[in-house]
This record gives C-alpha cells, sequence and structure tokens, in this order.
C-alpha cells in the first residue's frame, strides 16, 4: 500500500515538473515572438525613406524685414514643416526684382520696391508682414515758423505748418521713396501745391547732412537718420502716421511659384507669421534676432539703433491681420507712384490684379 502510494506521489510530482516546463516554454516562445515582432517593426521604421523635403527659395535681404526669416531657419521650423528653405541673399528691393525674369527665387518678404516687381514681372502680392509706417518723418528746426502752427487742418490734428508759413520753402527728400510719399501726402493735408515749394533730390546722408549744415527748411528722412535728427532737436512736422497713411512691408511671391507651389507658400507664409508672434511677443527676444542677422551680413547698427527699429517697426501676427484691410496699402502705393510718374496709369490695374488673398486666407486657417 505505502509502495503504491508512493509511487503514485512520484507520477504526479513527475507530471507536475512537465507541465510546470510546458508552460515556461511556452510563456518563453511568446516572449520570444513578441520581442521578434518589435525588432522587425524596429527594422521596418529604420528602413523607412526619410520625409522628402519641399524646395522653396526665399529672397532675403541684410535688413530688419528679413530677421524672422532667419529665426524660422536658426529653429529647424522650415524642417519640421516639411520644407526645406533655401535663403539667397539680395542687397535691396531692386535686385531682387531684377532676379525675377530669370526665376532665381520663389517668395520674398520685402519692401516697397516689390511694387515695381509685381507691375512690371507680374510678381504677386500675397501677404504683408511688417508695419513699417514708422520712421518716416518730414523735419523741421525747432526755431522754425512752421513748428509754431499746429493743427491748421483738423482731419490731421498733429500736422505742424499752415499754407501761409509753407509756400515758398525749400523741402530736401529722396525722389521716388516713402520720404517723397510722406512730403506729398503732407503738402496735400497742409493745402499747398507742389508748385509753390522748392524741391531738392538728394540721397538720404545727404539729406541730412544739408539739413544739419543749414540747407532747406523742411527735411524728409528715414530710419535711421529720424534717430539722428532727433538727437539734433529738430521736430515732426508730419509722420506717415499722422497722416492717416499705413506702410506695409509685403510678400511677394514669383508668378511661376504663385501657379506651382501654393502649398509650400501657404507653410513658408504660416511660418511667418509664427516667428513674427515669437519676436513680437518677447522684445529682448526680437531685438536679439535682428542684431544677429545684421552680425551676420556686416550690417553696422548700434545697440540703440537697433533697439530703436525694433520698437518703431512691428512684425504683424495674425492677429494683427484682422485690422488690416488687405489691398489698400497697394493700390494706394500705386497711385502714389503713378502721381509721381514712377508707374503709369494702367499699371494700377496690374497691382490690383495680382494683389492675391486667396493663400492668406489658407493660412488664417492654419495652426
Amino acid at each position: 500500500m505505502k509502495r503504491t502510494l508512493s509511487l503514485v506521489l512520484a507520477l504526479l510530482l513527475i507530471f507536475a515538473v512537465l507541465a510546470g516546463c510546458g508552460t515556461k516554454s511556452g510563456e518563453s516562445k511568446t516572449e520570444s515572438g513578441t520581442a521578434q515582432k518589435e525588432a522587425s517593426e524596429q527594422k521596418e521604421k529604420s528602413e523607412e525613406k526619410p520625409k522628402e523635403l519641399k524646395k522653396i527659395r526665399v529672397a532675403v535681404m541684410p535688413f530688419f524685414l528679413s530677421a524672422p526669416v532667419d529665426y524660422i531657419k536658426e529653429q529647424g521650423w522650415d524642417k519640421e514643416a516639411g520644407l526645406d528653405m533655401e535663403t539667397i541673399l539680395f542687397s535691396n528691393g531692386a535686385t531682387m526684382n531684377e532676379a525675377l525674369a530669370p526665376k532665381l527665387w520663389d517668395v520674398a518678404p520685402t519692401g516697397g520696391a516689390a511694387i515695381f516687381g509685381v507691375a512690371a514681372f507680374q510678381a504677386k502680392f500675397i501677404a504683408e508682414f511688417v508695419d513699417g509706417t514708422g520712421g518716416n518723418d518730414l523735419l523741421v528746426r525747432g526755431d522754425s515758423d512752421i513748428a509754431k502752427v499746429k493743427g491748421f487742418n483738423p482731419t490731421f490734428p498733429d500736422l505742424l505748418g499752415s499754407p501761409d508759413t509753407v509756400k515758398g520753402k525749400t523741402i530736401l527728400y529722396t525722389a521716388g521713396t516713402t520720404a517723397q510719399m510722406t512730403t506729398v501726402k503732407y503738402l496735400e493735408a497742409i493745402g499747398v501745391k507742389s508748385e509753390d515749394v522748392s524741391i531738392v533730390h538728394l540721397e538720404f546722408p545727404q539729406v541730412y547732412q544739408g539739413f544739419l549744415a543749414g540747407q532747406g527748411d523742411l527735411a524728409s528722412m528715414v530710419s535711421p537718420y529720424v534717430f539722428m535728427a532727433q538727437e539734433q532737436g529738430w521736430v515732426q512736422a508730419a509722420t506717415l502716421k499722422s497722416l492717416g497713411v499705413n506702410l506695409f512691408e509685403t510678400v511677394i511671391a514669383a508668378p511661376d511659384a504663385y501657379e506651382n507651389m501654393k502649398e509650400e507658400l501657404a507653410i513658408f507664409l504660416n511660418l511667418l507669421y509664427k516667428a513674427n508672434e515669437a519676436l513680437e511677443s518677447d522684445p529682448a527676444l526680437k531685438f536679439q534676432v535682428v542684431k544677429d542677422w545684421y552680425y551676420k551680413n556686416g550690417t553696422e547698427a548700434s545697440d540703440d539703433k537697433i533697439q530703436q527699429e525694433c520698437d518703431l517697426k512691428s512684425f504683424i501676427t495674425k492677429a494683427d491681420l484682422e485690422n488690416i484691410e488687405y489691398g489698400k496699402f497697394e493700390r494706394e502705393y500705386a497711385e502714389f507712384l503713378v502721381s509721381i510718374d514712377k508707374l503709369s496709369v494702367d499699371q494700377i490695374d496690374i497691382v490690383i490684379e495680382n494683389t492675391k488673398d486667396d493663400i492668406l486666407e489658407k493660412v488664417k486657417q492654419m495652426d
């Protein structure tokens, strides 16, 4: 009996051991299979081709307005968004326009010269991205009789001067620039005809130096000369802001890019507004990014002058777009250039026709 019981117990023990071994073997197989699957998935991921980036060529200048583009590249946002953004440096807006015919770039955040690229080469205005209204001043010396009259035209209460004090005066400015625009708008607001004043055309540095030497009665200047003018105690007879004129830096697209790269243009424009928002929300960052951009391009500017420019000009954000009548500036600027014989009358219609809002409207809906 004892012998039989011992045999039974021995058999039960053997079965238990075998069962246990079988379970462990099964678990081991399961774990092994899982590990093999994970390894296989990992291998497939590692063998996946990297996401193909879409090329876009961005024209830039060594000035304030191109700093956000450099910030986009520094942050790597272009590649994160699927773009391979190549920046191409031009000395100014005029040389950018010359590069339109040989198709050397796709999109350009640029200044007032853009309108000639639109009118002559069928480039497209697609957005506004910098409020450059500040820094366009018509100045008089503090002891001028013009400075003693304010609010002659109640529609423009901050203007100095009147017809009696302005007629017969000499005005220094740089023809074909926003300085001329400030002067023309001022004379209209004061009620003085251009033939009732003397106009002397000089380049910006000479306008400042000439006025400093006692030439002229009024001088129309842009930044950074307006900052230097303040140090001389000269006063603002008018600014574009006091004249109710907005001046925007714009983004234009080359004709081929507008027709064939709308997705890339929308992504780029969205990144530009993202950069603008980051810079405007952090003044210290804005200053540093602008300073770094100047440094990279060998542009000499003191910290004080850079700070003044940052304070004077704002990068437009998506939120700002709600308060801007897109297309108004482009039309009014074209009309102004016609008035000074820089554009023909029929080119106003070309500018209006080539001011496009479809990409901008798409960007407004993007995150």
